[in-house]
């Protein structure tokens, strides 16, 4: 699709929605070829006893895209523009996120089911599986690399930094496993913790929907691979660097 300029078209979009569902057929796949042995974690929302959890995992999302967004900036002032905003909208920049936050916070939940395509192989069979031989934190960082790895062909036809960074892809393929490992430390903690993929697939979900937003007014898109979206390396860093911080506040009984 890509050689054929495709790629950003409508069938491209199609093709890749379609394609977030292929870690749940391979789970359905594996399931009825094994069947009678319990399999990963549950498919059920269990709610109960997990509100704070659900509220977490659809709420972090939008600290860590503001969090990254700002840092980014921080770093790299001079990108910072307005102009695209009024340029592909007609809108203006208050305007313009006063809409669309709101939007992308709620698009959470929608996004979620889309989400839950993933999330039903990485966190909900691959994770476990391995948590089993090399314990949570390890099998949480494997499984980041390999759903990292799993990017890479939408990666090097330039979806989440483009084609202009330096080290164009093969620098692009490790900060996309920089990003999953970051991410997957969450989305695996949410999953143990609810015994459920379901807040997971939220916060995927979640990141899908706002993880994008400081985008809009970057001006220099050879900068994507840093950020300000959420797969840039800077916010990944920033989520690291608050997983780790808050596994260590929770070991010591104050989170």
């Amino acid at each position: 699709m890509d050689l054929n300029g495709l790629y950003g078209t409508m069938p491209y979009m199609l093709i890749s929605a379609v394609l977030m569902f292929t870690p749940l057929l391979s789970v359905v796949l594996i399931k009825l070829f094994m069947k009678g042995r319990a399999i990963g974690y549950s498919w059920k929302l269990k709610l109960k006893g997990n509100f704070r959890i659900y509220i977490s995992a659809w709420l972090l999302p939008v600290l860590f895209s503001l969090l990254g967004s700002l840092a980014f900036f921080a770093i790299f002032p001079s990108s910072f523009t307005f102009d695209l905003i009024v340029e592909n909208t007609g809108i203006e920049p208050f305007q313009y996120f006063a809409l669309m936050f709101p939007i992308a916070v709620i698009g959470a939940f929608f996004n979620a089911l889309f989400a839950l395509g993933e999330e039903a192989g990485w966190r909900g069979l691959l994770c476990p599986e391995l948590e089993k031989k090399y314990g949570k934190s390890r099998a949480a960082v494997i499984t980041g690399i390999i759903w990292g790895v799993w990017h890479t062909p939408i990666n090097v036809m330039g979806y989440n930094y483009g084609r202009d960074y330096p080290g164009f892809p093969i620098l692009g393929v490790f900060a996309m496993c920089l990003s999953c490992i970051a991410l997957g430390l969450w989305l695996s903690y949410f999953t143990s913790e609810s015994g459920s993929i379901w807040p997971a697939a939220l916060f995927h979900g979640s990141i899908n929907a706002i993880g994008s937003l400081g985008i809009t007014v970057s001006g220099k898109p050879e900068l994507q691979i840093w950020g300000p979206a959420i797969t840039g390396a800077i916010p990944s860093c920033i989520m690291l660097f608050g997983y780790m911080l808050f596994i260590r506040r929770r070991k010591n009984g104050s989170a």
